[in-house]
């Protein structure tokens, strides 16, 4: 992956900077040195390995445990190596890839690995430099990342004609470490690679739409999924999947469905977000999956119910679909868009109402801990915050505020507490380091 322009080099104290004394600092065994530096914040670990070359090696290995890269990506020249520019190239990527290959010990320091592309590829054009960039990634440096925790490859590759089928070539890399994957944009079938980590305890592939080949003894610790109905149907049964999240168009078979039921213990969160829901399917999921106690969704009203319904009697409506979900303690309904819930007019007295009656239909709303987010309430005139939501105070429902309030989580299908804080190395000029999923 070498490039003209680029070349790895580790991080060089700058020239004016004067040799390091033998002072107590620079004397610390390197234990107490990583267990200082541990504590540091990034900017600081950079001057730090710029200053001294005593402390160069353990500043390194800590900003380089975490490596997230988020570029655009713009191929539009039709000849594939005409001018190696920064058209077809992700100069980021190549920055660390080329780093992590000359220096193997940082390699093995990498905890998590997340690259996410977006692609702007022109019609009639093969971004061949783009492809050649990831095939020489997966399988020559990926190998080298023996310790990775969590990997997430989003290359936005999967609609190129030409692409290589890049998650098959994932069956080359062994990380023993791995409990967190998500893979989006690329060909080709990942079996091999997830039968080689029985290890793993949440998986994402969104846009993998066939059911999975794996064993029954493959994955046996999984414990969340987001993925199509069918991968799902695959997957699920006999796994303690607990978190699901599906995504895809608004039919489910009943097949899928019966085996979405087969886990080896109940699953109790699902994510619906990435799929438009009707009232039925929500009744035929609730049929499945009875256990569930926190659900988002994104519902289809509008072409599924009465014309003369709208805006907050087409959630009203919801009640009958909703009351299937006898243990549901959180429901957020805010991802549902404006366009099926038409002109919210609605009061408080209204929401209220519609908080009440579904509390009645689903019992475990009405409790300490149960809560109903609906930031598609309007905010009322004169108030300082928005009213996202109702939240249960005792016997009455009251409004809440803020929707950072809301504690509502799929473990890792969609916010992880190990991939809520993941820095990318100072290397990456122009990065903005710290990221949030």
């Amino acid at each position: 992956m070498a490039h003209p322009t680029l070349h790895a080099t580790r991080l060089q104290p700058p020239a004016h900077a004067a040799p390091a004394s033998l002072s107590p600092a620079t004397t610390l065994p390197n234990e107490i040195v990583s267990a200082i530096f541990e504590s540091m914040p990034q900017d600081a670990l950079t001057r730090l390995a710029r200053v001294c070359s005593r402390w160069r090696d353990p500043a390194e290995r800590l900003l380089y445990a975490s490596v997230v890269i988020s570029e655009p990506i713009v191929c539009r020249s039709r000849e594939p190596y005409k001018g190696l520019t920064l058209h077809g190239v992700p100069p980021l990527t190549l920055r660390v890839c080329e780093t992590l290959s000359a220096h193997p010990h940082l390699a093995e320091s990498v905890r998590r690995f997340h690259l996410r592309w977006q692609p702007e590829i022109e019609p009639d054009t093969t971004p061949s430099l783009l492809l050649a960039i990831a095939q020489e990634m997966v399988t020559a440096l990926l190998p080298r990342l023996v310790n990775v925790e969590s990997l997430e490859l989003a290359l936005g590759l999967g609609s190129v004609a030409k692409c290589p089928p890049l998650a098959s070539k994932l069956s080359k890399c062994f990380m023993p470490n791995l409990r967190i994957l998500w893979l989006s944009g690329l060909r080709g079938a990942p079996e091999c690679f997830l039968h080689n980590h029985p290890g793993l305890l949440h998986l994402r592939i969104p846009d993998y739409h066939m059911p999975l080949q794996l064993a029954p003894s493959d994955l046996p610790a999984l414990a969340s999924f987001r993925g199509s109905p069918a991968a799902a149907a695959s997957l699920l049964p006999g796994r303690p999947v607990q978190s699901l999240a599906l995504v895809g168009y608004e039919f489910v078979g009943e097949a899928a469905l019966v085996a979405l039921g087969t886990t080896s213990v109940p699953v109790v969160a699902l994510d619906l977000t990435g799929m438009s829901v009707t009232p039925t399917l929500l009744r035929d999921i609730a049929r499945a999956l009875p256990a569930i106690r926190a659900l988002r969704v994104r519902l289809a009203l509008r072409h599924t119910l009465h014309y003369a319904l709208s805006g907050i009697r087409l959630l009203a409506a919801l009640t009958p679909a909703l009351g299937v979900f006898r243990e549901l303690q959180f429901l957020d309904l805010s991802p549902t868009s404006s366009v099926d819930l038409g002109t919210m007019n609605s009061s408080e007295a209204e929401e209220l109402h519609l908080s009440t009656s579904w509390a009645e239909a689903c019992p475990q709303l009405k409790s300490p801990l149960g809560n109903i987010s609906l930031s598609t309430f309007p905010t009322p005139l004169g108030s300082v915050h928005p009213r996202v939501g109702w939240i249960a105070n005792g016997l009455d429902w009251v409004p809440y505020g803020t929707i950072n309030q809301l504690t509502f989580r799929l473990q890792a299908t969609d916010t992880d507490p190990a991939c809520t804080s993941l820095r990318a190395p100072p290397v990456f000029r122009g990065h903005q380091g710290h990221q949030k999923r």
